[in-house]
């Protein structure tokens, strides 16, 4: 394996910041994963790395390498071999660099913004961003509740939530420490931020 990796080009994926969401009220081994892990990159939002877990005691996770909100990679790999290591090493193959993109699907999901208020939590002062959804099966509406006084920079899965956070003139700093996803029966899941902390590990991924 060595020696497959010494005859191929080697990129750094760099994150600067590692998220912990828990899902609160809407989990179900069938429906929901209960905790997401997302290890981002302040100065490109539309990069980052992602897996998902329905428990700590699950054998395997999938680690999404996202860039330019697409998906770059996926790789299936042992959650504890995972959690003991500070480096991962990936090889993706088919693709020749880390922007060699033009040929994946661009995501149909599109967020427009319908307003903002300010709400308070925990003895916070919270801004809440309420979207509309479109081509988003799990919700109709999302909520972004952001600590713009805290450190780091929001996250969203969504591009065109930047796209109408920039296009509004809203501050991108400080970050989402509680998403909701309402559906049509006016039903909410809640994801909020439980952790917010230097990255435990350093991501390069390796092309032909």
């Amino acid at each position: 394996m060595n020696l497959l990796f010494s005859q191929e080009k080697k990129v750094g994926f760099e994150v600067d910041n590692m998220l912990y969401y828990e899902n609160e009220n809407c989990y179900t081994s069938n429906l929901k994963d209960k905790y997401t892990v997302i290890y981002q990159d302040f100065y490109n939002p539309s990069k980052y790395v992602v897996y998902h877990l329905n428990s700590f005691n699950d054998e395997n996770i999938i680690l999404y390498i996202i860039n330019q909100n697409k998906l770059l990679h996926y790789e299936i790999l042992s959650l504890a071999e995972y959690n003991a290591a500070s480096r991962v090493e990936l090889l993706v193959s088919g693709k020749e660099n880390i922007d060699d993109l033009s040929l994946l699907d661009e995501s149909n999901i599109k967020l427009k913004f319908i307003e903002k208020e300010s709400v308070i939590r925990d003895n916070r002062m919270l801004t809440a961003y309420r979207f509309k959804a479109k081509n988003f099966d799990k919700a109709e509406e999302i909520v972004y509740y952001i600590d713009h006084a805290g450190s780091g920079v929001p996250f969203s899965f969504h591009k065109s939530f930047f796209d109408e956070m920039k296009k509004e003139g809203f501050p991108l700093i400080g970050n989402v420490v509680q998403r909701d996803e309402i559906n049509e029966n006016g039903n909410t899941c809640s994801y909020v931020l439980k952790s917010n902390q230097k990255p435990n590990k350093e991501f390069s991924l390796f092309f032909n």
